[in-house]
């Protein structure tokens, strides 16, 4: 997991900001015994004394649905209130006498290949913030003008007082190529999204909204996501969003 540690000090060196972030390390996982031993790394970690004591986050365990040729099959999603907050825990995580750490990143280089790290600074959201949303599509984009792609969406879900689930606009601060920014909605399971996808193909408002928001960036791919574990006792969704 050598990508992953190097932005870990990154992080832990640079910034100091006041926007919640998330992290995201995207990793290659071959087969699901594999996958199983992540997953028990993972929640060992969470229930750590070092993380109940050191971590103010939240952490979803993520599988792909589908990601287009994106090669990864997981990633791990760390949630912060703020990039203070990400630098400080981080620094105590890579600190060399930190056994819990030590075993968690030596899990994830057993049984994983690393793919990519991103990082994404939380802008805003539309739709009731919930906790028990476990589907995730992913929008990524390239825009030059974050401001007109808020108010054409603002515009948009004024009309849209059925819609199930939340929709969230981040910025694609580190690590993202050619996007800038990154839409993600959430939904409580697959049927919400398909009905909710349905009801979409005849909206007025939608069409429009697409059209003008094609005039505005550039689309560069969509990833459909699941959770597969989420860790939460310290700040949780509805908490990240505020």
């Amino acid at each position: 997991m050598k990508k992953l540690l190097i932005l870990v000090t990154f992080l832990a060196s640079s910034f100091s900001y006041t926007a919640p972030i998330w992290a995201e390390f995207q990793i290659k996982v071959d087969d699901p015994i594999k996958a199983a031993s992540i997953a028990a790394a993972t929640d060992r970690y969470m229930k750590s004394d070092f993380v109940k004591n050191n971590f103010n986050g939240s952490v979803h365990l993520n599988a792909y649905v589908s990601n287009g040729d994106n090669p990864a099959t997981h990633s791990l999603v760390w949630l912060f209130p703020s990039m203070t907050d990400a630098s400080v825990f981080q620094t105590k995580s890579i600190d060399p006498t930190n056994r819990a750490s030590q075993e968690f990143f030596a899990a994830l280089s057993q049984n994983s290949e690393a793919t990519s790290d991103l990082m994404h600074t939380f802008v805003t959201n539309w739709g009731d913030a919930s906790n028990d949303d476990r589907v995730w599509e992913v929008h990524n984009f390239y825009a030059t003008d974050a401001g007109k792609v808020v108010d054409l969406t603002n515009k948009m879900m004024k009309s849209m007082d059925d819609f199930p689930g939340q929709l969230g606009l981040s910025q694609n601060t580190y690590g993202n190529g050619d996007t800038t920014h990154a839409f993600t909605v959430g939904f409580e399971s697959i049927e919400e999204m398909e009905n909710w996808q349905d009801k979409l193909a005849t909206n007025p408002a939608f069409s429009k909204w697409l059209v003008d928001m094609g005039k505005t960036v550039e689309w560069k791919g969509s990833e459909l996501v699941v959770n597969a574990a989420v860790y939460d006792s310290a700040l949780t969704l509805e908490e990240f969003i505020q």
